[in-house]
C-alpha cells in the first residue's frame, strides 16, 4: 500500500507540474519505469489525449482481457466479445473457429478450423513431423502483431529452416489465449491440445498466469457456482476458507499462501498427462516489456517448482535486459506486449536454447548438415545428444 501511495503522489506532482509547464513537452520529465509511465499516462488522461478507459485497460497486462470474464449481460444487452465462444465450461472463453477479421481491440484475428490463431493443421499428426503444442496467454497468442509474427510462428520457421536437409519437420500449434491463468492453460492442454497428440507441450508462463491476479478466474468460477472440475482446486479453495461474498481483495489475501502450492499442483497434473501420452513437458518463462527486476520478482520460485517435478525450464527472462528503450519493443506505449521485433528476440532466444542445451533434445532438434571437403556430412550447428545418436 505504501508503494501505491507513493505512486499516486508521483502522479499528482507530475501531472500538476506538467500542466503548469504546458504539458505536452513534459514527457522527458518522467523516468522510463512503471511509476514514470503511470504518471505520464495520468497526464495524457487529464489532457484528453488518452481515454481513461484505454489507460485503465492498457496499463496492466490484464487490461481488457478481464472484461471477457465479467458479467455476460449488462442492462439486458449481451456485452460479450463476438469473436469468442463462451460455451466451453471451465476455461470460460476461447476464439471462434474460421475467423478472418480486423478488430479495433484485437487487431487482425485469423483462426483455423479449430479456433487456434494459427495456420491450418490436421488433427492427426503427419508422418515425419515433430509436433509441439505451445500454450500460454496473450503473449503466445501474439496480441498486437500481425499473423505469423508471434514468437511461436517465428520459431516454427527457424526450426524448419534448420532441418531443411533432414526428413524432420516441425509443427508448432498455437494454443495461446488472451488473459488465461495457469489453471486455464492447464485445462487447454488437457482438453484441447491433447487430442492433437503432440510430442512436446511447451507451456509458456508470464506473470499474468501465476502472479498478477493469478487467482481471479478460479474465484469467479467459485462465486458463480460453476464446477471447479479439478479436485485439488476445490480442496484448496475450501482450505483457504473462501466465501462467495468475499471481495476480490479478500479472496486474494486468503488464497495468496496457496499460490505456489497450486502452481506445483497444476504443473504436476500437466506432467502426469504428458508422461501418460509418451510426450514431454517443457516450461518457458516469458518476460513482459517491463523492468527486468519486476519480471524476475514476479516469477520467483516458478523455475525450482517446475524442476522439482522433473520439467525442463527455458528461462527467457533476460531477453530484453540489454534493451535501453523497452517502449520501442512494445505494441503501444502503455502496453506491455512485445511488437514484432520483441517476438523475434524471444524466438531467437528460444531457438538458441533448443540447439545448445542437450536436455532439450526432447524438442527434436536436428541440426543442418553440410558437406565438408571430403564429402562427409557434418552438422553446422552444435550437435545435441539426439543428433549424435541418429
Amino acid at each position: 500500500m505504501r508503494q501505491f501511495a507513493f505512486g499516486r503522489s508521483v502522479i499528482t506532482v507530475g501531472v500538476t507540474l506538467a500542466l503548469a509547464l504546458g504539458a505536452v513537452a513534459a514527457r522527458p520529465l518522467y523516468p522510463n519505469n512503471s511509476v514514470g509511465r503511470l504518471a505520464w499516462a495520468g497526464l495524457r488522461v487529464v489532457q484528453g489525449s488518452t481515454p481513461s478507459s484505454q489507460w485503465n485497460d492498457n496499463f496492466t497486462t490484464g487490461y481488457y482481457e478481464e472484461l471477457l470474464q465479467g458479467p455476460a449481460k449488462s442492462g439486458g444487452l449481451d456485452t460479450r466479445n463476438p469473436l469468442y465462444r463462451y460455451d466451453i465450461g471451465f476455461r470460460t472463453y476461447e476464439f471462434k473457429p474460421n475467423l478472418n477479421v480486423k478488430d479495433k481491440t484485437e487487431g487482425i484475428v485469423r483462426t483455423n478450423s479449430f479456433g487456434m490463431l494459427d495456420q491450418e493443421y490436421t488433427l492427426a499428426k503427419p508422418k515425419g513431423v515433430q509436433r509441439i503444442a505451445v500454450l500460454g496467454d496473450s503473449f503466445v497468442r501474439g496480441l498486437g502483431v500481425e499473423p505469423g509474427a508471434s514468437f511461436e510462428a517465428v520459431l516454427e520457421t527457424k526450426l524448419n529452416d534448420s532441418a531443411v536437409h533432414s526428413r524432420q519437420r516441425y509443427e508448432l500449434l498455437n494454443f495461446g489465449m488472451n488473459g488465461y491463468r495457469l489453471n486455464q492453460i492447464m485445462d487447454m492442454m488437457l482438453e484441447r491440445a491433447s487430442p492433437f497428440r503432440p510430442d512436446v507441450y511447451l507451456v509458456c508462463i508470464t506473470d499474468v498466469g501465476v502472479f498478477r491476479r493469478w487467482e481471479q478466474h478460479m474465484v469467479k468460477l467459485y462465486k458463480d457456482g460453476q464446477d471447479l472440475k479439478y479436485p485439488f482446486l476445490e480442496e484448496t479453495l475450501a482450505k483457504a476458507g473462501l466465501e462467495r461474498t468475499d471481495t476480490g481483495a479478500e479472496a486474494h489475501e486468503k488464497l495468496q499462501p496457496y499460490r505456489l502450492p497450486l502452481v506445483r499442483a497444476m504443473l504436476h497434473e500437466m506432467k502426469k498427462r504428458a508422461d501418460g501420452e509418451g510426450a514431454h513437458l517443457v516450461v518457458a518463462l516469458i518476460p513482459t516489456l517491463e523492468e527486468p527486476w519486476l519480471n524476475r520478482r514476479r516469477l520467483t520460485g516458478i523455475q525450482p517448482l517446475a524442476e522439482s517435478e522433473g520439467i525442463p525450464v527455458i528461462d527467457l527472462m533476460d531477453t530484453f535486459d540489454n534493451v535501453a528503450d523497452l517502449a520501442a519493443l512494445r505494441v503501444q506505449e502503455l502496453d506491455l506486449h512485445p511488437n514484432a521485433k520483441g517476438h523475434q528476440m524471444l524466438a531467437d532466444k528460444l531457438y538458441r536454447n533448443i540447439i545448445s542445451r542437450p536436455e532439450l533434445e526432447i524438442l527434436g532438434h536436428r541440426p543442418i548438415e553440410t558437406t565438408d571437403n571430403e564429402g562427409h556430412n557434418r552438422p553446422s550447428q552444435p550437435a545435441t545428444l539426439l543428433s549424435q545418436l541418429q
